[in-house]
């Protein structure tokens, strides 16, 4: 009887190694352990969404992106990768100059947003390239007055109640709003100094200012990066921390205290 109950043990613990094993194998090799460890504890399905499950393009945005003399024939209009890279490139390198934002990490938010892809809608209704909200897309624009853009003023002068997921779906308009209301919150931070203020800009785009507020910079005790690093991996949720690692990795601003 000892002898089967030993074997039965034995057995079970070989099925539990081999289980241990496969999870550990499941996990992309360049994750941080820590990251590896929130995402296990908030479940790996809701965190890590592949870039395939994204929707496809609407009609709406196939049209806006197709139109003009320089749309690409051979681009797939069934897919929502229908803007070429170097128009895109086009786009972000105008985004940076009318910013003063890097261009490496515009591109590196507009990866991490949307992994290119100009028709994805999240659930939350954040739209395109950088998933601008109606929200923050009036909010842009108001602070925008004197600009002489005239997707500026259009923007400006509507309510965010009239504003649909078509108005957003633009490349050029959706990566300018987006990259000035980024611009805009690093501005907000800049009492804090770098890279303090970026990795408060980075928070706040993804998670809302008015969280970052409450939960981050009215800590009395928040002096310097590593006081910030600790409140963010305590009280902002995962998808926060793990956006702006990936936006500082992606646009080499990986700093050694990341």
């Amino acid at each position: 009887m000892r002898v089967l109950l030993s074997a039965a043990w034995s057995v079970a613990s070989l099925v539990a190694v081999v289980v241990v094993v496969h999870h550990n194998e499941a996990w992309p090799a360049h994750l941080p352990a820590q990251i590896k460890g929130a995402a296990w504890e908030q479940g790996v399905d809701e965190q890590l969404q592949d870039a395939a499950s994204m929707p496809q393009a609407t009609p709406a945005v196939i049209e806006i992106l197709t139109a003009g003399d320089d749309a690409d024939p051979a681009l797939r209009v069934d897919s929502n990768r229908v803007i070429s890279m170097q128009r895109l490139e086009e786009i972000i390198a105008e985004a940076a100059e009318s910013t003063g934002l890097d261009i490496d990490l515009i591109r590196a938010v507009v990866r991490t947003e949307s992994d290119f892809r100009p028709s994805v809608v999240s659930s939350a209704g954040a739209v395109g390239l950088m998933q601008v909200r109606p929200v923050a897309a009036v909010d842009t624009a108001s602070r925008m007055s004197g600009h002489k853009s005239e997707w500026a003023k259009r923007f400006a002068e509507r309510d965010i109640a009239d504003i649909n997921h078509e108005d957003l779906l633009d490349p050029q308009v959706n990566v300018l709003l987006g990259s000035h209301y980024l611009a805009h919150l690093r501005e907000r931070y800049s009492s804090y100094g770098e890279p303090m203020a970026l990795w408060l800009a980075l928070a706040a785009y993804n998670w809302g200012p008015g969280n970052v507020y409450r939960h981050i910079t009215s800590n009395p005790h928040m002096n310097n990066l590593n006081d910030l690093r600790w409140l963010l991996n305590r009280r902002a949720p995962y998808e926060t921390r793990a956006f702006i690692h990936r936006v500082l990795e992606r646009s080499n601003m990986r700093l050694e205290t990341a």
